[in-house]
């Protein structure tokens, strides 16, 4: 734009260099994005709600959960985990929050954390929703056929386990919607 500096941005150009063939690279270099692999399983997580109808609404990176989603039951705080690829057959969460390294590391998630949490497959790019709290989860890669031909079935069944169900007639809710 003309009169407007913008500093150039080495660090996409890497990214971009060092992620192009994924999910074909090394393991070393996921960890080294592993920013832009998270925020790439929340994208997707994002996609799968917005073409239900579901607006999902980012919150701030200090919170337990990543997502507010408005639903016809009210808000639903979702938590969104992302495993790049798979490791002897299966997806592997270890489902905590904090980070290695820091004053406080890992710790377990409360259980007034989240509501739904999303395990996103990302290499598949597959979602599988759940209300359970659990600290690890394992997906078989035998999972990802049935989670692909019926991305929201999982989804529903954790609206459900919360309370929440979208099954049935739309008349019956009272949900207000923009004009």
């Amino acid at each position: 734009m003309a009169g407007l500096d913008l500093p150039r941005v080495p660090t996409c150009v890497e990214a971009a260099h060092s992620l192009w063939d994924y999910p074909d690279i090394p393991g070393s270099v996921i960890c080294e994005h592993a920013v832009l692999i998270g925020s790439a399983g929340e994208s997707l997580v994002d996609s799968l709600l917005l073409r239900h109808g579901l607006l999902p609404m980012h919150v701030p990176g200090n919170l337990a959960s990543d997502r507010l989603v408005h639903t016809p039951g009210g808000l639903t705080r979702m938590q969104i985990k992302t495993c790049s690829l798979p490791r002897n057959g299966a997806y592997s969460f270890h489902v905590g929050k904090g980070y290695r390294g820091t004053p406080q590391g890992v710790r377990a998630y409360g259980a007034d954390d989240f509501d739904v949490l999303a395990l996103v497959c990302l290499a598949d790019n597959a979602v599988f929703f759940t209300h359970e709290l659990r600290p690890d989860f394992r997906i078989p890669v035998s999972a990802i056929p049935s989670l692909r031909a019926a991305p929201r079935a999982s989804l529903e069944e954790a609206l459900i386990g919360i309370g929440i169900d979208l099954t049935g007639d739309a008349s019956d809710a009272a949900v207000p919607c923009a004009a």
